[in-house]
């Protein structure tokens, strides 16, 4: 059932027709989502902060969605001015955890204003990258006795979340870097 609600609303907040960062037209009763942002320029790792700020009609109740990774995180009501002004700014933020990954992963927000919901996206997609490459092959094995003093090392990784910097790459034989 969540899965399904979770859909339903990635699909309402592409199926808009309103263009990426183009403020969506009035929702019910006036409601509206003047633009939905994040922070994110690179793929995330564990620790790292994801900072959602939405700005809309004031006086409501905001959540933001991570699209196949979690959803519902709450937003703050921020509003600025002598006079509490229109539109609100909302700000939510979200911890990457251990396992969380997510590959162009939609970013979008509901807010909730005297029982009325509009929906929108943000402009890009984020990358959550938690996990590190896997190793799939290397030579020699483990415990192979060596004749040979100065042995080829070969060691094959892949990582299909955010792909491998391969000047990231350090390879250490018994404490000692070997790259």
């Amino acid at each position: 059932r969540t899965s399904f609600c979770v859909v339903m609303i990635f699909s309402l907040a592409y199926g808009s027709g309103a263009a990426a960062g183009a403020p969506a037209p009035p929702g019910p009763g006036g409601v509206r989502i003047e633009f939905l942002s994040h922070n994110v320029t690179t793929p995330l790792t564990v620790g790292d902060r994801l900072m959602v700020t939405l700005r809309g009609s004031a006086g409501g109740t905001a959540r933001f969605h991570i699209f196949g990774v979690i959803t519902d995180v709450e937003m703050r009501e921020i509003r600025s001015g002598a006079y509490q002004a229109f539109p609100a700014l909302y700000i939510g933020t979200y911890n990457v955890r251990p396992g969380d990954t997510a590959r162009n992963a939609a970013v979008f927000a509901t807010l909730i204003v005297r029982g009325r919901e509009v929906v929108a996206s943000s402009d890009r997609p984020i990358t959550i990258d938690s996990r590190p490459p896997a190793i799939m092959s290397r030579h020699p094995g483990p415990g192979v006795r060596l004749t040979n003093i100065r042995p080829n090392v070969v060691v094959t990784y892949h990582d299909e979340t955010s792909g491998v910097n391969p000047g990231s790459v350090r390879l250490i034989v018994s404490g000692r870097e070997v790259s």
